[in-house]
C-alpha cells in the first residue's frame, strides 16, 4: 500500500477473516450501477487486504475511476496515479497511458 492515497482505516469492507472478493463484489455493483461510494469502500478494503486483481493495479485504476465518478477528483487521481504506476511496473503500460496522458494535460493546464 502507498502512501499516495490515503485509504479509510475504519473501513466496514475490512474483515480479513472473510473470504468474499471485495474486488469481485464491487465490479458486481459497479456493474448494476450500485452505489459508488459503497464500491469506493470495498475497493479500498480489497486494496488493504492485497486483492489487487489484474497485475497488482486492477484494484487501484478501478478505485480511481470510481472516485473520479463519484466527484472525488483527487482521491481518484492519486489512486489512478498509483494504479498507473503498478501498471507500468508489472510491464503492462497501456493499462495506464490514457490515465498518465490526461494527468499531464491536467497537470498542464493548472
Amino acid at each position: 500500500m502507498s502512501n499516495l492515497c490515503a485509504l479509510e482505516k475504519n473501513n466496514k469492507y475490512l474483515d480479513p477473516s472473510s473470504s468474499r472478493s471485495l474486488l469481485g463484489d464491487a465490479k458486481a455493483l459497479l456493474e448494476q450501477n450500485g452505489s459508488l461510494s459503497e464500491a469506493a469502500l470495498m475497493l479500498e478494503a480489497a486494496i488493504q487486504q492485497g486483492e489487487l486483481g489484474e497485475g497488482g493495479y486492477e484494484a487501484w485504476i478501478l478505485l480511481g475511476e470510481t472516485r473520479n465518478m463519484d466527484e472525488r477528483e483527487e482521491a481518484g487521481m492519486k489512486a489512478l496515479m498509483q494504479g498507473v504506476k503498478r501498471a507500468e511496473e508489472a510491464g503492462a503500460p497501456g493499462a495506464g497511458m490514457l490515465v498518465r496522458d490526461l494527468t499531464g494535460i491536467a497537470s498542464a493546464l493548472s
